[in-house]
């Protein structure tokens, strides 16, 4: 989870981050300067020819001058134009980029190598996880090598649809509850693989109450998310945003937070382990009247009010 820093302390090192790629020019040319007056003060010393020390200090005192007018240069002109861009695009400053589908933008193993750093911990939340857990898949393989050669940790947090009633849709290809439980029900020995792969740093947990948007959060860096569709097969062709923080309050991190938060709690009303969900949905094999009164079983005394009080009325409404 991302240090609580000060504020003051966040943006300094953001903007650190921002400028650092342009001024290390800036930089190497003050580091040469200090060479050549070094070189200068040693040439000049009682000895040794005075002509080539002057010059030696001439060219470094030009290059340090140099240097240090690049570095004011550099920030004042990178912020300037920061701001103009925000100006004219506001997603410069809220982190957000709003593609026209998922199929304009690079593909999930392609992302999880570019973005997902050594020992970071990477957030998967949507209903099935197929892509990320199937043998075969390249996201899959891509997550597998984070696991095993970057030391990462992995999050997954699936939906788990056994309160929903109607016709209501989930997951990101808007499929009947029905449908996902069914596909988990299918996955759960891909699921228990990659959780072996390293059971301390992999995790996979489940949870009742609806998930309205799907992302992969990689480390503190890129975020991928997408709204839950209300159109049976259309997740495809859905907005897909892309999110990377932009200071400490970003809507990056407030996802981040409601994420660790879910799938932190205790409490079974609010997400459950994999170990004691699936053993119950073995035995339902998927059918919802059958898994609901034992998801319902779990729940006892201290459970978030909001879930409480959503199970309380499922149960009151049971037969």
């Amino acid at each position: 989870m991302k240090p609580n820093f000060p504020e003051w302390i966040d943006t300094a090192l953001r903007s650190w981050h921002f400028y650092w790629t342009n001024l290390r020019t800036s930089i190497d040319l003050v580091v040469l300067s200090f060479l050549f007056i070094g070189a200068a003060a040693y040439l000049n010393s009682p000895g040794n020819l005075a002509k080539a020390g002057d010059y030696s200090f001439s060219i470094g005192s030009n290059l340090l001058l140099i240097g240090i007018f690049s570095i004011f240069y550099e920030v004042r002109t990178r912020e300037a134009f920061r701001k103009m861009l925000a100006e004219i695009n506001p997603n410069i400053e809220s982190g957000v980029t709003v593609h026209p589908s998922y199929q304009k933008v690079m593909t999930r193993d392609v992302a999880i190598g570019t973005y997902a750093q050594r020992k970071d911990v990477i957030r998967i939340r949507t209903s099935t996880a197929d892509n990320y857990v199937k043998h075969g898949e390249p996201a899959n393989s891509a997550l597998q090598d984070k696991i095993l050669s970057e030391q990462c940790d992995v999050r997954i947090l699936l939906y788990l649809p056994v309160l929903q009633e109607g016709l209501g849709l989930v997951g990101q290809h808007g499929e009947e509850p029905k449908a996902v439980l069914l596909n988990q029900l299918a996955l759960l020995d891909s699921y228990k693989a990659i959780i072996s792969l390293a059971p301390r740093r992999v995790a996979i947990r489940f949870c009742v109450n609806p998930l309205h948007v799907n992302f992969i959060m990689l480390g503190n860096d890129r975020m991928f998310s997408s709204i839950i569709p209300n159109i049976a097969k259309s997740g495809i062709s859905t907005p897909c945003f892309e999110i990377f923080p932009t200071g400490q309050k970003s809507l990056f991190f407030q996802f981040q937070q409601e994420f660790d938060s879910i799938f932190g709690s205790k409490d079974p009303r609010v997400s459950l382990d994999f170990n004691l969900v699936e053993p119950l949905l073995r035995n339902s094999h998927g059918d919802i009247a059958v898994l609901r009164p034992s998801i319902l079983a779990l729940g006892g005394e201290g459970a978030h009010p909001a879930v409480q009080g959503t199970l309380r009325d499922k149960a009151a409404q049971r037969p």
